[in-house]
C-alpha cells in the first residue's frame, strides 16, 4: 500500500474514531438522544447568509494568516514541517481524494470535537471570547501530532495555527450551526492540498505548513 493511501486511510480512521467517537462518546454518556445531540451542536443544512459567513470566514483566515506568519517569519524560528505535506507532493495523485476527506473527514470530525463539544462545553461557563480561545489553543495543541522537526519550530506552528482557530470558533459563535465551521475548515485546507498540485513551491511555505497542519 503506497504512502499516499496509508496517509488517506489513516487520517480517516483515526479523524472517526478518535475525534467522531470520543465527541460522540461524550454526548452519549451526558444521557443525549441523537436527536439532542443535533440539537446542542447546531447540526442543520446551512443557509444563504450562513454559506456567506464561510467565505467571509475564509478571507478572515487567509488575511489573518498572512498577518501572523509575516511577523513570525521576522522574529521567530522556522516552523515545523508537516509529514502530510510532503507525502502529498510526493503522491499528486491522492489530491482529489484529500480534498474529499477534507469535507467528509477532516473538516465535520475536528470540528464536531473542538468546536461542537470543546467549545460548547466551555461556553456552558465561559463567556465567547474564553471559550473560543480555550477550545481553539487546545485545537492547536493537538495537531503537534502531525509535524516533524525541532520543540521550538512545533511550538511555532502550534502558535500560527491558533488564529484560523479563532476564526472557526467565531463563525460557530456568530451562526450556532456546527456544519458553518466544518465546511470552512475543510475549504481552507482544501485550496492549500489544490496549491500542492497546482503550484508546489507555494506547498512548502508556512501557510501551508500550518493550514495542513490538521491532517
Amino acid at each position: 500500500m503506497s504512502a499516499g493511501v496509508l496517509l488517506i486511510v489513516g487520517t480517516a480512521i483515526g479523524q472517526y474514531v478518535g475525534f467522531g467517537g470520543v465527541a460522540l462518546g461524550y454526548l452519549s454518556n451526558r444521557g443525549f438522544t441523537w436527536e439532542q445531540m443535533r440539537s446542542y451542536l447546531g447540526v442543520r443544512v446551512p443557509t444563504l447568509r450562513e454559506l456567506a459567513v464561510v467565505v467571509a470566514g475564509y478571507v478572515a483566515v487567509v488575511l489573518l494568516l498572512v498577518v501572523v506568519a509575516g511577523i513570525a517569519s521576522m522574529f521567530l524560528p522556522e516552523p515545523a514541517e508537516n509529514q502530510a505535506v510532503d507525502t502529498t507532493t510526493e503522491n499528486p495523485g491522492i489530491v482529489p481524494f484529500m480534498i474529499l476527506m477534507m469535507f467528509l473527514v477532516v473538516g465535520p470530525m475536528e470540528e464536531l470535537l473542538f468546536r461542537g463539544i470543546v467549545q460548547n462545553r466551555l461556553r456552558e461557563r465561559f463567556p465567547a471570547i474564553p471559550a473560543i480561545a480555550i477550545a481553539s489553543a487546545i485545537f492547536a495543541a493537538v495537531h503537534v501530532v502531525a509535524l516533524a522537526g525541532s520543540l521550538t519550530g512545533m511550538l511555532v506552528t502550534v502558535f500560527i495555527l491558533f488564529f484560523p482557530a479563532t476564526v472557526f470558533g467565531a463563525v460557530y459563535e456568530y451562526t450556532g450551526n456546527l456544519v458553518v465551521p466544518a465546511l470552512l475548515h475543510a475549504l481552507h485546507n482544501s485550496v492549500i492540498v489544490g496549491l500542492i498540485f497546482l503550484a508546489p513551491e507555494e506547498a512548502g511555505s508556512i501557510l501551508a505548513l500550518v493550514a495542513l497542519a490538521g491532517l
